[in-house]
């Protein structure tokens, strides 16, 4: 299951509402702007699809830690604070798969000027 497919089965869930609202407030709260990785500016296309591709596998595993709510060890027993860090984990890994678009669209040429051009 993608992570699309993930949310929207849970759209009309708690979890599902709780991951839509997480996801628009980034949007809102992002003190900055997304912007590419320079240190990957020169990689090829295909090692730059790699790495979407782990990221976004990274925010799919995130997503479902949240959903599950898993207790891993005794200490992690107040479930509130369990899913607050996964929210924070998710926000993470969110904002690491868009750097990483970010940064694709920079290897294949389009800069800030070039996106407000349409």
């Amino acid at each position: 299951m993608t992570l699309d497919e993930h949310i929207y089965s849970c759209s009309r869930t708690e979890h599902g509402l709780e991951l839509k609202r997480l996801l628009e407030e980034l949007k809102l709260h992002r003190e900055t702007e997304i912007r590419p990785c320079t240190k990957w500016s020169n990689a090829r296309v295909s090692d730059q699809l790699d790495a979407i591709g782990r990221e976004y596998t990274e925010v799919f595993n995130a997503a479902i830690d949240l959903a599950n709510n898993k207790q891993y060890d005794a200490k992690d027993y107040d479930p509130q604070k369990r899913v607050n860090r996964y929210r924070a984990n998710l926000a993470e890994k969110l904002i690491d798969l868009q750097t990483a678009c970010e940064t694709m669209l920079q290897i294949l040429g389009f800069d800030d000027q070039s996106r407000a051009e349409g």
